[in-house]
């Protein structure tokens, strides 16, 4: 190696090194804040204590009791709609000619598609004519009296009146916030938002609850979508509330709110209805425990396991909540009452952007190692193009700078790391376990440094996330491939090249092709935050058992395929006609790398992960290599 290569060499080392030591601290805020945020709220709907109530004859307070029994902690109120409180029996609504029959004999306030509501209740009344004057207008409502009742026109059609969200019962809620339950509200969307709307609707939830986790939309759109998202934040501000958002339930306009929150959010998990009758309790109390665990889930949902016989369905439900959060407590964390017990989203986490700068340099330097390592002249002048593309776009434009060079690290690393520790000799068992594990560490770089660009609070809570993930798994794989059948012979580059060009196309090789190319759609389909292709129930019960029994599961796609094939390939050496073999090693170390891309998955999560996976796919390699030995030693007494 002349000087200059050496040279350049040491520095592209040390950029990385400091890129590394620098990527501990970006990373320090984010696991001291993971590590604190151990409060959770285990809610149930009202609804559900309420027909709970009804099953068992006894009052509402009473079937609250019973499920802060069960270690229920907290109750989820969705918003009551017009229907809703027909359906309590506490509104009558008609139209003209049900207004008629019932004796009226006034004047009619509008042209003739309106809708009207009487009740008895004066509180009730009074609730409504300000929910609906807000919501839908002054000049669209009008009071007057029949029978003695309460009667409100409002000049809307009946289905759409009976949609319409009116706010909550003060009583209700309070009732049972005096047994230590939280309360978590759910908004519906309404017609007339403006700034006079969002205040008094933020006014009367904030007013409707002391123990308020957290405030939730139920609809697709948020209010004020896309323009008046501001005047809503604010609200937020001021009224001290928490945002809620669920998990796998994409909202418009959910992100941008998140963000002029600074991103004070908690992340709520629950079960799809059509879920609820093909998921076992085992499987729920699992898949539970992981969202809060796993991917800072901080308020559960449970909705009631659907079984025919009343006394059945209590005793169910009572086990799934009564384990759910044992094991919650086992594992750390906190489901308690009262107002200390509230969970609090995280502080606002953002890096330096000198930090941040200077962890990019890492993979440019990566980048810069790998030209090098192939013979490329001009290695240091790409570093310095480079750094200073890199530099100008992280002040221009900071969000996707930091995405692709976030994207750059979890590419250049694996590549770089099975580049240089590749052996084409055939090695003792021992030294092929050593290189692994080296390989790993190596590949883990460029997890750190894509973990401390992203350690902030809006990939925390999953506001936003890593872009990318599909190129993230195939450009490393396939990049590796060709630099090592290129490069690690000593024939000329260009010759091989022009070799498999004028290689005739046999069937077997098209057969292959198509072989691997079917793989490889599965392989890609089966990456990302929604993957193309279902979990089989039997691989769900597998990934359910390996994490109760190792504590936390480790990915597939390392411990079953690439971490054995690549121990295979150190300890066997490798040669061109192995390079179907360096594809399946290369998937470990690109998976793992990949891993701490779910920045909402805890950091130390992910780096217990990686290490779990790495020690069964040796495991499995050891397996794999004897077998490998005995069909050899097999195959030469065969042809002898």
């Amino acid at each position: 190696m002349n000087r200059n290569k050496r040279f350049a060499k040491n520095f592209f080392t040390a950029v990385i090194a400091l890129s590394l030591i620098l990527s501990f601290f970006a990373l320090i805020p984010r696991i001291n804040a993971e590590d604190k945020n151990k409060l959770v709220d285990f809610a149930v709907s009202y609804t559900d204590i309420k027909i709970t109530a009804q099953e068992q004859n006894m009052s509402v307070k009473d079937a609250a009791n019973l499920f802060k029994g069960w270690g229920v902690n907290s109750v989820l109120y969705k918003e009551s709609t017009v229907q809703d409180l027909v359906n309590d029996g506490k509104v009558f609504v008609t139209n003209r000619q049900g207004l008629r029959a019932l004796g009226y004999n006034g004047n009619f306030f509008f042209s003739g598609s309106e809708t009207y509501i009487l009740t008895s209740d004066k509180k009730m009344s009074s609730r409504l004519i300000n929910h609906l004057k807000n919501k839908i207008g002054n000049d669209k409502v009008e009071v007057f009296s029949l029978n003695g009742q309460d009667a409100i026109a409002v000049n809307i059609p009946m289905l759409s009146l009976l949609n319409i969200g009116v706010g909550f019962d003060r009583d209700e809620i309070k009732s049972l916030e005096s047994l230590g339950l939280h309360t978590v509200l759910m908004i519906k969307n309404w017609p007339l938002v403006n700034d006079e709307s969002i205040k008094f609707v933020f006014e009367d939830l904030a007013n409707s609850g002391s123990m308020i986790t957290a405030v939730l939309f139920s609809d697709k759109k948020i209010p004020g979508f896309p323009t008046g998202l501001k005047p809503i934040a604010d609200e937020f501000h001021k009224n001290n509330l928490s945002l809620g958002t669920v998990e796998f339930y994409n909202q418009m306009g959910i992100d941008k709110l998140a963000k002029l929150l600074n991103n004070k959010v908690l992340r709520l998990h629950t079960v799809a209805d059509n879920e609820l009758g093909t998921i076992t309790p085992e499987n729920l109390i699992d898949r539970f425990t992981l969202a809060v665990r796993e991917r800072n889930i901080r308020i559960l949902y449970y909705k009631m396991l659907p079984v025919d016989e009343v006394n059945a369905k209590l005793q169910v439900n009572s086990e799934v909540i009564s384990k759910t959060v044992s094991k919650l407590k086992n594992q750390g964390f906190v489901v308690e009452l009262g107002s200390f017990k509230l969970p609090k989203p995280y502080d606002n986490i953002h890096q330096n952007r000198i930090l941040l700068l200077l962890l990019g340099l890492g993979p440019i330097a990566g980048f810069a190692m790998i030209l090098l390592q192939i013979g490329f002249k001009y290695a240091f002048e790409v570093f310095g193009m480079l750094s200073l593309l890199w530099i100008a776009m992280l002040f221009v434009a900071p969000t996707i700078s930091l995405k692709l060079m976030a994207l750059a690290s979890v590419v250049v690393f694996p590549v770089l790391s099975i580049y240089n520790l590749l052996n084409k000799k055939d090695i003792f068992i021992l030294q092929a376990i050593i290189k692994m594990v080296v390989m790993t560490l190596y590949s883990l770089i460029g997890a750190f440094i894509m973990s401390g660009l992203l350690s902030s609070t809006e990939y925390m809570v999953k506001i936003d996330q890593f872009a990318g993930v599909k190129l993230a798994y195939l450009l490393p794989v396939l990049i590796v491939a060709c630099l090592v059948y290129l490069f690690y012979s000593d024939k000329d580059p260009v010759k091989k090249i022009k070799e498999i060009l004028d290689q005739p196309v046999l069937v077997k090789y098209l057969i292959l092709a198509f072989v691997f190319s079917i793989v490889g759609l599965v392989y890609l389909s089966r990456t990302g935050n929604e993957s193309a292709v279902g979990v089989s129930t039997l691989e769900l019960k597998f990934r359910y058992l390996l994490d109760r029994v190792l504590g936390v599961r480790p990915r597939t796609k390392e411990f079953l395929v690439g971490h054995p094939f690549m121990l295979l390939l150190l300890y066997r050496g490798y040669n061109d006609k192995r390079l179907p073999l360096l594809v399946l090693g290369a998937i470990g170390q690109v998976s793992l790398v990949n891993t701490f891309a779910h920045i909402h998955t805890p950091f130390l999560i992910s780096l217990l992960r990686t290490f779990v996976g790495l020690g069964l796919g040796i495991i499995l390699g050891l397996v794999l290599c004897l077998l490998a030995d005995f069909s050899k030693g097999l195959l030469k007494r065969w042809i002898n």
